[in-house]
């Protein structure tokens, strides 16, 4: 079985401030380089999430900006202090012998900077990123079709590993085995529901 596993608050926590951080230059990107109100910022991104799956889709189509100069600009973090090697998912992931991906909507150098310093780039075969699926994000259906079609897999063959459930739904739906991450109530909609990254290997398709 391949395993697809997204890459913010799934292959680490959330408890990293990882998208706190990001979060902030987002809101700074609107209000310096879109030329937004800074009180229309938080119901503007509420707004183009709803709509379009992520703030970039909406701040392409309504103010035009460049999606590469966004991306540099929000995922411009200092990684080293907020994510450090986990040599417990290292470990885990040493002992799953199945091809393993990443599919994100960030951007491609957001997720090798975030493997690289979990020490696990290694063990994943490929990254697809927003620019891969060309901004069209998570959870749309067109999205899902560009990851299959790059990595060449077939969804009955493949776990999906996300934290937000609407992604889960459509992964559900083109037959993807489903693990939602980060929640300790079962989601009837994913096949397993597990707390964190770390419980995959008490998944027990996935070990045999």
């Amino acid at each position: 079985m391949n395993l697809i596993f997204d890459l913010d608050n799934t292959i680490y926590s959330s408890e990293r401030g990882v998208l706190e951080a990001i979060n902030q230059n987002i809101n700074r990107f609107m209000v310096e380089y879109a030329g937004i109100e800074r009180s229309e910022v938080d119901l503007l991104r509420q707004k183009y999430r709803q709509e379009y799956g992520v703030t970039l889709r909406g701040l392409i189509l309504h103010y035009g900006i460049s999606p590469e100069d966004y991306l540099e600009f929000v995922h411009n973090i200092d990684y080293s202090r907020l994510i450090s090697k986990d040599e417990s998912l290292f470990n885990i992931l040493n002992k799953l012998p199945n091809k393993k991906f990443v599919f994100t909507n960030s951007s491609r150098k957001h997720a090798e900077n975030i493997l690289s310093h979990l020490g696990i780039k290694e063990f994943f075969s490929k990254i697809i990123s927003i620019e891969d699926t060309k901004y069209t994000p998570k959870p749309k259906p067109l999205s899902f079709k560009i990851m299959l079609e790059q990595l060449d897999v077939e969804p009955e063959k493949s776990f999906f590993f996300d934290d937000m459930p609407e992604n889960i739904e459509t992964a559900k739906k083109l037959k993807f085995k489903t693990v939602l991450i980060g929640k300790s109530e079962h989601f009837p909609k994913a096949d397993y529901t597990i707390k964190d990254i770390y419980e995959i290997q008490n998944i027990e398709e996935i070990i045999q």
